[in-house]
């Protein structure tokens, strides 16, 4: 699969599954289990920082409410992106390089 979205009644151990909805109650980092008695992971750590910026710009006016809730949720889930806005009211993303912007 993948392509296509399943119902399951459970997950085993080592499998990978996606759950929608679950962007409400948790963002960047969880642990999630069926046990009173779990031993939640830590939050990892990053020794990166956000060293290389790039200006966006919506080329229609009208989409730009959508960029900024792009952006948004960007922000919500990636621990490092930073994005802020110059004084030419550009949105500057920040990323841990090129590569890293380029996948954002």
């Amino acid at each position: 699969g993948g392509a296509k979205q399943l119902k399951l009644s459970e997950c085993p151990a080592g499998n990978i599954c996606g759950l929608m909805g679950i962007d409400r109650e948790l963002t960047k980092a969880g642990t999630l289990c069926d046990s009173q008695h779990v031993f939640p992971f830590k939050t990892m750590k990053f020794s990166v920082s956000p060293v290389v910026n790039v200006a966006v710009n919506v080329v229609d006016p009208g989409h730009l409410n959508k960029l900024i809730e792009g952006l948004q949720r960007l922000s919500k889930y990636d621990n490092i992106i930073q994005i802020t806005q110059n004084k030419q009211k550009q949105h500057i993303v920040a990323g841990s390089g090129e590569l890293h912007l380029r996948m954002c």
